[in-house]
């Protein structure tokens, strides 16, 4: 699937229920309107990819398929907004925060 992505950092919880730290390189999360919770995706732009876990809904602007937080859009030279490509690695529970994710090294599993 590819989309515009938007970068934002404005929040304080996601709606997966876990905090956000939108400058939190460790923890890299996206947001995307149906996607279920923890799906985790592999994101590309102009060669360069990053992986990213959806954590939270949106964008709700017209034309955005995607919200990403600094640490993606730096990581893939984006700034503002970017077409990128997504590829599903791992489709979510649909649940809420699951605090062990990173902890039981799912995200390096995935790189």
């Amino acid at each position: 699937m590819d989309g515009v992505a938007s970068v934002y950092w404005e929040g304080h919880q996601t709606a997966n229920g876990s905090a956000f730290h939108p400058n939190d390189s460790q923890h890299i999360t996206i947001a995307h309107k149906t996607l279920p919770f923890g799906t985790v995706l592999r994101l590309e732009h102009n060669g360069r990819s990053v992986i990213a876990e959806v954590t939270d809904r949106g964008p709700f602007v017209r034309g955005r398929e995607f919200d990403i937080t600094p640490p993606a859009a730096r990581a893939l030279g984006i700034d503002g907004l970017g077409r990128i490509q997504a590829t599903i690695l791992h489709i979510g529970h649909g649940g809420y925060h699951r605090p062990d994710w990173y902890a039981e090294g799912h995200r390096s599993k995935y790189e």
